[in-house]
């Protein structure tokens, strides 16, 4: 069978065979895959719980009181971030916020401490709309309300076993939600918040009046597709259409922070690929929060055109070249470690003076060379009794379901199949380590889970390798 693209150009055979494999056969599921179009995107309204947060904001923003956008120093975290604040002031709301935690100081996620300091600034009638992150935070979403605070979760990451107290979660692991695809970015679910907050506006007359109502979206999608490729998302029917229409945008220069990082880095940005953000953007973006310093990430990418700040780009590059000299630094510390660890030994558990913002990178070259869960602690720089840590894991390996049987010794930890955030009591830093080495062995024992990426390879004549496909 031969497909045909809107060209009429005849696809090769090696890519209909490839499509097969993924089961993508029939004409209209062809098209859909080799010309992804926007109108195929779900429903935004398919989320659980984002009637409830869109009232929320739209509550806010009648009242004209504050709306605080808590993020994550990650790529996805701070492109979800930068996406929130760039949308309200597209629209004319200034009394829009945002604040990105330290790695180093305030670790991940809602820090009770500083929301003390943000209420004094803010006051009481705030709603707070924490992004890539929030589920996990029990304890501070319950201490924001006790302020008076409401509370806005949106999230990627696998729910917790208890009900999140805040007063809308929106996140598409949760189990009744009907939206059809689980794992996308914290950015593509900011996203479809704006996209329904876009909606509202259009329908609530006073607001349609006082903010700009027909904003197109399409520019915002630059920030997902960051958030998506940094986050190894899997390219999956929503994805795909997404990252494709982010990269358009990136190219018909859309975000000017984006682009003016991307020149900063010697990028074309009229032909980007996954490879340029994966390998380079991803990595400068990151460098910020890993080294303490998240905002300058942010203010990079929410520069606008005429109020240019070339020194913030600069900045960033020098960030992420002193991050590569620490994180070589670390390795071969940690690499020394685990040589040290006895013959068989089938996890990676080790703690030493490593650099907060590198354990995860440090932990990853452990996994991948050793092809076994690698967990790396330091001490807590806020608390010396504490271990914090950052754990990858090889393919085939899930890491969030062994760190579940290993929960009665940490004291706190969250995250994917294959990497996790963690912290211990120092103390039981060596009854942890036996306990997840043993579960290490249980896990590897069973069964592989079939995820659906890897596919056997397509072999094709020499003669035709060099032909565009």
């Amino acid at each position: 069978m031969n497909y045909k693209m809107a060209s009429e150009k005849l696809l090769h055979p090696a890519i209909q065979e490839h499509l097969a494999r993924v089961g993508i056969i029939d004409d209209h599921a062809v098209t859909q895959f080799i010309s992804p179009s926007m109108q195929e995107l779900p429903s935004p309204w398919s989320l659980k719980d984002i009637d409830k947060a869109v009232n929320l904001i739209i509550s806010k923003m009648e009242l004209n009181q504050p709306i605080l956008v808590w993020g994550d120093y990650d790529v996805d975290g701070i492109s979800a971030t930068a996406l929130i604040v760039l949308y309200f002031r597209t629209i004319g709301y200034a009394n829009i916020f945002y604040h990105i935690p330290n790695r180093l100081t305030e670790g991940y996620g809602i820090n009770p401490e500083y929301i003390e300091i943000l209420y004094q600034k803010l006051g009481p009638d705030v709603l707070l709309v924490s992004v890539d992150c929030g589920i996990s935070n029990y304890d501070e979403i319950i201490h924001a309300k006790q302020l008076g605070w409401q509370v806005v979760v949106t999230d990627h990451h696998l729910m917790p076993d208890y009900e999140v107290p805040a007063d809308a979660v929106v996140n598409p692991q949760q189990k009744d939600c009907q939206f059809p695809y689980k794992t996308v970015s914290g950015a593509t679910v900011a996203f479809y918040l704006v996209a329904a907050i876009r909606s509202k506006i259009k329908e609530t007359n006073s607001l349609s009046n006082t903010y700009i109502s027909e904003v197109n979206l399409k520019q915002f999608l630059s920030f997902v597709s960051l958030g998506t490729v940094a986050d190894v998302m899997p390219l999956n029917r929503v994805n795909r259409i997404l990252v494709k229409a982010g990269f358009e945008a990136i190219a018909d220069n859309k975000i000017h922070g984006i682009n003016r990082l991307l020149t900063e880095l010697d990028i074309d940005h009229s032909n980007i690929q996954s490879e340029k953000i994966a390998f380079s953007v991803a990595p400068t973006i990151n460098a910020a929060g890993r080294l303490g310093k998240p905002e300058v990430a942010l203010n990079a990418l929410i520069q606008e055109k005429d109020a240019d700040d070339p020194s913030v780009y600069k900045k960033l590059v020098s960030l992420n070249k002193k991050r590569k000299q620490v994180s070589n630094n670390d390795y071969d510390r940690a690499r020394q470690q685990a040589e040290s660890l006895p013959d068989g030994q089938r996890a990676i558990v080790i703690k030493g003076d490593f650099h907060d913002g590198i354990l995860g990178i440090t932990a990853s070259r452990l996994a991948e060379e050793y092809l076994v869960p690698a967990i790396v602690f330091t001490i807590d720089k806020k608390n010396p009794h504490l271990l914090k840590g950052s754990g990858r894991a090889p393919e085939h390996f899930d890491l969030y379901c062994t760190l579940k049987r290993c929960a009665h010794y940490l004291t706190r930890f969250g995250g994917h199949r294959a990497a996790a955030g963690m912290s211990l009591e120092n103390i039981n830093f060596e009854v942890f380590r036996t306990f997840f080495s043993e579960q290490s062995i249980i896990e590897f024992e069973k069964e592989p889970v079939t995820t659906g990426n890897a596919i056997e390879p397509i072999y094709l004549p020499l003669e035709e390798a060099h032909n565009p496909l």
